[in-house]
Protein backbone atom coordinates (compact mmCIF):
# COMPACT_ATOMS: atom_id res chain seq x y z
CA UNK A 1 0.00 0.00 0.00
CA UNK A 2 3.14 2.62 0.32
CA UNK A 3 4.30 2.12 -2.95
CA UNK A 4 0.24 2.39 -4.54
CA UNK A 5 -0.05 5.73 -6.51
CA UNK A 6 -3.42 6.44 -5.19
CA UNK A 7 -2.96 5.79 -1.65
CA UNK A 8 -0.28 8.23 -1.96
CA UNK A 9 -2.67 10.72 -3.56
CA UNK A 10 -5.11 10.11 -1.00
CA UNK A 11 -2.70 10.76 1.65
CA UNK A 12 -2.02 14.11 -0.14
CA UNK A 13 1.74 13.08 -0.92
CA UNK A 14 1.66 14.24 -4.68
CA UNK A 15 5.24 14.18 -5.34
CA UNK A 16 5.95 10.60 -4.27
CA UNK A 17 2.88 9.39 -5.96
CA UNK A 18 3.81 11.03 -9.36
CA UNK A 19 7.27 9.22 -9.30
CA UNK A 20 5.27 6.41 -8.79
CA UNK A 21 3.27 6.81 -11.64
CA UNK A 22 6.42 7.45 -13.79
CA UNK A 23 7.94 3.99 -12.76
CA UNK A 24 5.01 2.15 -12.99
CA UNK A 25 4.50 3.88 -16.59
CA UNK A 26 8.48 3.27 -17.72
CA UNK A 27 7.81 -0.37 -16.70
CA UNK A 28 4.76 -0.55 -18.46
CA UNK A 29 6.38 1.05 -21.47
CA UNK A 30 9.18 -1.22 -21.25
CA UNK A 31 6.79 -4.48 -21.22
CA UNK A 32 5.07 -2.77 -24.39
CA UNK A 33 1.71 -3.32 -22.18
CA UNK A 34 0.92 0.61 -22.37
CA UNK A 35 -3.02 0.89 -22.26
CA UNK A 36 -4.50 4.90 -22.22
CA UNK A 37 -5.31 4.22 -18.47
CA UNK A 38 -1.90 4.67 -18.02
CA UNK A 39 -1.82 7.45 -19.44
CA UNK A 40 -5.26 8.83 -17.56
CA UNK A 41 -3.86 7.78 -13.99
CA UNK A 42 -0.48 9.59 -14.46
CA UNK A 43 -2.38 12.61 -15.35
CA UNK A 44 -5.17 12.13 -13.04
CA UNK A 45 -1.49 12.21 -10.08
CA UNK A 46 -0.15 15.37 -11.83
CA UNK A 47 -4.16 16.96 -11.78
CA UNK A 48 -4.07 16.65 -8.14
CA UNK A 49 -1.07 17.99 -7.62
CA UNK A 50 -1.73 20.90 -9.33
CA UNK A 51 0.53 20.32 -12.41
CA UNK A 52 -1.72 20.89 -14.97
CA UNK A 53 0.70 21.40 -17.71
CA UNK A 54 2.41 18.23 -17.21
CA UNK A 55 -1.11 16.41 -17.34
CA UNK A 56 -1.60 18.09 -20.78
CA UNK A 57 1.72 16.37 -22.18
CA UNK A 58 0.85 13.40 -20.62
CA UNK A 59 -2.61 13.12 -22.66
CA UNK A 60 -0.64 14.45 -25.41
CA UNK A 61 1.54 11.77 -25.27
CA UNK A 62 -1.73 9.80 -25.15
CA UNK A 63 -2.78 10.85 -28.61
CA UNK A 64 0.46 9.69 -30.10
CA UNK A 65 -0.24 6.35 -28.34
CA UNK A 66 -3.74 5.95 -29.87
CA UNK A 67 -2.90 6.92 -33.62
CA UNK A 68 0.02 4.16 -33.16
CA UNK A 69 -2.51 1.66 -31.97
CA UNK A 70 -4.84 3.17 -34.81
CA UNK A 71 -7.71 3.98 -32.56
CA UNK A 72 -9.69 7.00 -31.45
CA UNK A 73 -8.02 8.69 -28.18
CA UNK A 74 -11.02 8.62 -25.16
CA UNK A 75 -8.77 10.84 -23.39
CA UNK A 76 -9.40 13.50 -25.85
CA UNK A 77 -12.04 15.15 -23.58
CA UNK A 78 -9.89 15.24 -21.00
CA UNK A 79 -6.75 16.46 -22.38
CA UNK A 80 -9.66 19.18 -23.47
CA UNK A 81 -10.40 20.00 -19.85
CA UNK A 82 -6.83 20.15 -19.26
CA UNK A 83 -5.82 22.31 -21.98
CA UNK A 84 -8.48 24.84 -20.53
CA UNK A 85 -6.93 24.83 -17.21
CA UNK A 86 -3.79 25.41 -18.64
CA UNK A 87 -4.60 28.60 -20.01
CA UNK A 88 -4.85 26.82 -23.60
CA UNK A 89 -8.36 27.96 -24.10
CA UNK A 90 -8.70 27.73 -28.32
CA UNK A 91 -6.27 24.19 -27.96
CA UNK A 92 -8.91 23.13 -25.54
CA UNK A 93 -12.14 24.11 -27.82
CA UNK A 94 -10.18 22.51 -30.54
CA UNK A 95 -9.77 18.80 -28.71
CA UNK A 96 -13.53 18.94 -27.59
CA UNK A 97 -14.39 19.96 -30.94
CA UNK A 98 -12.82 16.73 -32.40
CA UNK A 99 -13.61 14.51 -30.11
CA UNK A 100 -17.66 15.14 -30.56
CA UNK A 101 -16.91 14.83 -34.23
CA UNK A 102 -15.21 11.14 -33.56
CA UNK A 103 -18.48 10.59 -31.57
CA UNK A 104 -20.16 11.38 -34.04
CA UNK A 105 -18.42 9.64 -36.83
CA UNK A 106 -18.08 6.26 -34.79
CA UNK A 107 -14.11 6.83 -34.83
CA UNK A 108 -14.09 7.32 -31.42
CA UNK A 109 -16.35 4.16 -29.25
CA UNK A 110 -16.61 4.84 -25.61
CA UNK A 111 -18.51 7.83 -24.02
CA UNK A 112 -20.50 8.33 -20.84
CA UNK A 113 -23.78 6.23 -20.63
CA UNK A 114 -25.64 9.38 -22.22
CA UNK A 115 -23.94 9.11 -25.33
CA UNK A 116 -21.93 12.07 -25.17
CA UNK A 117 -23.95 14.64 -22.84
CA UNK A 118 -20.22 15.53 -20.39
CA UNK A 119 -19.30 16.25 -23.78
CA UNK A 120 -22.13 18.87 -24.72
CA UNK A 121 -22.09 20.57 -21.34
CA UNK A 122 -18.35 20.96 -21.12
CA UNK A 123 -18.79 22.43 -24.52
CA UNK A 124 -21.51 25.10 -23.59
CA UNK A 125 -19.31 26.37 -20.39
CA UNK A 126 -16.85 26.55 -23.23
CA UNK A 127 -18.69 28.98 -24.84
CA UNK A 128 -19.97 30.62 -22.12
CA UNK A 129 -17.05 31.65 -20.48
CA UNK A 130 -15.93 32.49 -24.28
CA UNK A 131 -18.79 34.64 -24.60
CA UNK A 132 -19.20 32.49 -28.19
CA UNK A 133 -22.06 31.97 -29.32
CA UNK A 134 -21.28 29.32 -32.36
CA UNK A 135 -20.26 26.96 -29.23
CA UNK A 136 -23.23 27.66 -27.44
CA UNK A 137 -25.31 26.73 -30.34
CA UNK A 138 -22.93 23.38 -31.26
CA UNK A 139 -23.45 22.26 -27.63
CA UNK A 140 -27.19 22.91 -27.86
CA UNK A 141 -27.27 20.96 -31.47
CA UNK A 142 -25.17 17.93 -30.07
CA UNK A 143 -27.49 17.48 -26.74
CA UNK A 144 -29.91 17.29 -29.10
CA UNK A 145 -28.81 14.91 -31.05
CA UNK A 146 -27.20 13.40 -27.65
CA UNK A 147 -31.03 13.10 -26.67
CA UNK A 148 -32.21 12.09 -29.97
CA UNK A 149 -30.34 8.98 -30.73
CA UNK A 150 -29.64 7.58 -26.62
CA UNK A 151 -33.11 8.16 -25.24
CA UNK A 152 -32.90 5.31 -23.19
CA UNK A 153 -29.34 6.08 -22.12
CA UNK A 154 -30.51 9.26 -21.05
CA UNK A 155 -31.87 7.15 -17.64
CA UNK A 156 -28.75 6.79 -16.56
CA UNK A 157 -25.94 9.31 -15.07
CA UNK A 158 -25.20 11.98 -17.01
CA UNK A 159 -28.78 11.72 -18.80
CA UNK A 160 -30.50 13.59 -16.06
CA UNK A 161 -28.43 16.63 -16.64
CA UNK A 162 -28.67 16.26 -20.19
CA UNK A 163 -32.65 16.37 -19.82
CA UNK A 164 -32.48 19.54 -17.43
CA UNK A 165 -29.70 21.68 -19.66
CA UNK A 166 -32.58 20.91 -22.24
CA UNK A 167 -35.56 22.09 -20.20
CA UNK A 168 -36.99 18.41 -19.35
CA UNK A 169 -36.07 18.52 -15.86
CA UNK A 170 -35.63 21.51 -13.66
CA UNK A 171 -33.20 22.41 -10.48
CA UNK A 172 -35.23 20.02 -8.08
CA UNK A 173 -35.85 17.16 -10.19
CA UNK A 174 -32.55 16.79 -11.07
CA UNK A 175 -30.76 16.79 -7.59
CA UNK A 176 -33.51 14.34 -6.93
CA UNK A 177 -31.97 11.87 -9.94
CA UNK A 178 -28.30 12.60 -9.10
CA UNK A 179 -28.60 12.82 -5.27
CA UNK A 180 -31.77 10.85 -3.94
CA UNK A 181 -33.31 14.24 -1.98
CA UNK A 182 -34.73 17.36 -2.57
CA UNK A 183 -32.83 19.91 -0.88
CA UNK A 184 -29.58 20.78 -1.49
CA UNK A 185 -28.05 21.34 2.32
CA UNK A 186 -28.96 17.22 2.61
CA UNK A 187 -27.30 16.70 -0.51
CA UNK A 188 -23.93 18.33 0.82
CA UNK A 189 -24.23 16.44 3.83
CA UNK A 190 -24.77 13.52 2.13
CA UNK A 191 -21.64 14.12 -0.46
CA UNK A 192 -19.23 14.02 2.86
CA UNK A 193 -19.95 10.05 2.87
CA UNK A 194 -21.59 8.84 -0.81
CA UNK A 195 -18.84 9.56 -3.30
CA UNK A 196 -21.22 8.78 -6.08
CA UNK A 197 -23.66 11.45 -4.76
CA UNK A 198 -20.79 13.38 -4.52
CA UNK A 199 -19.50 13.17 -8.25
CA UNK A 200 -23.11 13.93 -9.04
CA UNK A 201 -23.58 16.54 -6.81
CA UNK A 202 -19.96 18.63 -7.82
CA UNK A 203 -21.53 18.10 -12.01
CA UNK A 204 -25.04 19.34 -11.13
CA UNK A 205 -24.01 22.34 -8.80
CA UNK A 206 -20.60 23.36 -11.60
CA UNK A 207 -23.68 23.24 -14.49
CA UNK A 208 -26.12 25.42 -12.39
CA UNK A 209 -22.87 27.88 -12.29
CA UNK A 210 -22.25 27.62 -15.83
CA UNK A 211 -25.77 28.79 -16.81
CA UNK A 212 -26.16 31.12 -13.82
CA UNK A 213 -22.92 32.78 -15.65
CA UNK A 214 -24.50 32.53 -18.89
CA UNK A 215 -27.53 34.30 -17.79
CA UNK A 216 -24.69 36.98 -15.89
CA UNK A 217 -25.83 35.88 -12.45
CA UNK A 218 -21.96 36.38 -10.84
CA UNK A 219 -22.84 36.35 -7.53
CA UNK A 220 -25.25 32.72 -7.78
CA UNK A 221 -22.34 31.43 -10.08
CA UNK A 222 -19.96 31.75 -7.85
CA UNK A 223 -21.57 30.58 -4.46
CA UNK A 224 -22.32 27.12 -6.55
CA UNK A 225 -18.75 27.20 -7.59
CA UNK A 226 -17.63 27.49 -4.53
CA UNK A 227 -20.03 24.60 -3.24
CA UNK A 228 -18.47 22.53 -5.58
CA UNK A 229 -14.82 23.10 -4.65
CA UNK A 230 -16.19 22.76 -0.90
CA UNK A 231 -16.66 19.57 -1.48
CA UNK A 232 -13.78 16.78 -1.20
CA UNK A 233 -12.17 16.51 -4.68
CA UNK A 234 -13.35 12.58 -5.53
CA UNK A 235 -9.64 13.02 -7.77
CA UNK A 236 -11.32 12.02 -10.95
CA UNK A 237 -14.45 14.69 -11.31
CA UNK A 238 -12.84 17.40 -14.01
CA UNK A 239 -15.23 19.57 -12.97
CA UNK A 240 -13.89 20.15 -9.39
CA UNK A 241 -10.97 21.32 -11.11
CA UNK A 242 -12.69 23.51 -13.33
CA UNK A 243 -15.23 25.10 -10.60
CA UNK A 244 -12.22 25.88 -8.75
CA UNK A 245 -10.12 27.42 -11.36
CA UNK A 246 -13.47 29.53 -11.71
CA UNK A 247 -13.96 30.70 -8.13
CA UNK A 248 -10.15 31.96 -8.55
CA UNK A 249 -11.12 33.76 -11.51
CA UNK A 250 -14.33 35.46 -10.56
CA UNK A 251 -13.20 36.14 -7.17
CA UNK A 252 -9.60 38.01 -8.66
CA UNK A 253 -12.52 39.73 -11.13
CA UNK A 254 -14.27 40.90 -8.59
Amino acid sequence: MNNDPWNLIKLGRYDEAIRQFEREFEASRARRRLSLSDFANKATGEMAAGRMLDAERTLEQSLVFSEQQARGSDLRLLLSEVQWLSGHAEEAVGSLMSRIQGLKDRSMQYADSAGGGTEGLILYYYGARLDRTSLIDNANQWLKRVRKQNRFGLRNWPGALVRWFLGELDDLAVLIEGCRTSSLEAAVSKATTDKLARRHLIEICFNRAVRALRQGEQSQSLELFETVVSLENPLTSTEWYLAQHEVNRLRFSS
